[in-house]
């Protein structure tokens, strides 16, 4: 990277950083867990792969306003909504939303060390580091999503 820039021309007095799609891709490992969570409550009898979970879990974000990761649910009762939205769309008629929520959440947490960092999000930091540019994380995640994910 070149030098730093802004759209004035100005050097940048800081950079807030969203969390998710910005710095890491929870997406993927988000699904990855929706996925898991599905297999252990229906006992292995359905698996779902990528192509098919995404576009449901971003017809459910339209519906929502929410991410595409459910650790950005502010309140419990927001993963519960979704977590019913899943289970109508995937017809997972043996499935709650509070166990669908409780997996899910377990999932993410066994997986927190896979999340990977986004193209170039590393050397994008440590560019702005080296400029001694203060920099800071923002996202929507609650506090306990915020501390499994941090590295």
């Amino acid at each position: 990277m070149g030098g730093i820039i802004s759209s004035s021309g100005k050097r940048p007095e800081a950079i807030l950083w969203d969390l998710e799609s910005t710095l890491i891709d929870t997406s993927r490992s988000s699904i990855a867990a929706l996925n898991s969570a599905i297999m252990k409550l229906t006992k292995n009898k359905m698996t779902f792969d990528h192509q098919t979970l995404l576009p449901i879990v971003t017809k459910s974000n339209k519906a929502t306003k929410q991410s595409t990761d459910m650790n950005n649910a502010n309140n419990p009762q927001d993963k519960l909504e979704w977590a019913t939205k899943i289970i109508s769309e995937l017809q997972l008629t043996t499935v709650t939303p509070k166990l669908l929520v409780s997996e899910w959440d377990s999932a993410m947490l066994r997986n927190r060390a896979s999340i990977p960092l986004m193209p170039f999000a590393l050397e994008t930091v440590r560019h702005f580091h080296r400029h001694k540019i203060p920099q800071a994380i923002c996202t929507m995640s609650n506090a306990k999503s915020y501390a499994m994910k941090k590295r």
